[in-house]
Formats: structure tokens, C-alpha cells, sequence
């Protein structure tokens, strides 16, 4: 979920709050003017990121390559919580993917 937050919203940090309650959000990148008060609501709203406007492009492709990398280790943990992914115990490898191998095309 991305949120801007605009001079005129009193009341945004109980809405999102209200929001992540009813709806799973995989992450939150805020973006706003910069001010204390916002950059204090991104952390208590455990945020991602929060952007100051004006937005450069770079900086919020960034941000979603940090919530990508993120969401697949928490999908490779909990892959290998349910037994889908062996983990290998040696420090410089990673999990070892237990699949069946794919048929053959000719």
C-alpha cells in the first residue's frame, strides 16, 4: 500500500491503522511533505519507507526492491517452517528447494 499524505488529511494515521487491521497489507510506503509528525505515524505504522515529496523515481523503485527482497525471504521462511524447502545447516549455502523434477519436452 502506498500512501500520500496531503495537508488536508487530519485524521490518515487511525484510517491506516483501521485498514491494516481489515485488509493484509504486505507493506506501506508513505509519502509525505517530511514534517516530524508524519515521519513519527510511518514509524508507529511500521512503514517500509517514507518518501518526501517531491518523489524521485529512483527512490521509490528502491523501496520496492527492499519490500520484494523482503517478502521472498519471509516467503522462503515460512517455506521452510512447513517442510517445502530443506535448509541447509552450512553457512555459505542456501535452502535447497525439495521439488519434484518437471517432464521432459520434446
Amino acid at each position: 500500500m502506498i500512501v500520500e499524505i496531503t495537508n488536508r488529511e487530519c485524521a490518515w494515521p487511525p484510517a491506516i491503522e483501521n485498514l491494516q487491521k481489515c485488509v493484509p497489507t504486505p507493506f506501506l510506503i508513505m509519502i509525505g511533505t517530511g514534517s516530524q509528525e508524519e515521519m513519527d505515524a510511518a514509524l508507529n505504522l511500521k512503514a517500509e519507507a517514507f518518501l518526501a515529496k517531491p518523489v524521485e523515481p529512483k527512490l521509490l523503485a528502491m523501496a520496492f526492491r527492499q519490500v520484494r527482497k523482503r517478502l521472498e525471504l519471509e516467503s522462503q521462511v515460512e517455506r521452510c517452517k512447513s517442510g517445502q524447502i530443506e535448509f541447509n545447516k552450512n553457512w555459505k549455502s542456501r535452502c535447497s528447494v525439495k521439488r519434484k523434477p518437471l517432464p521432459r519436452r520434446i
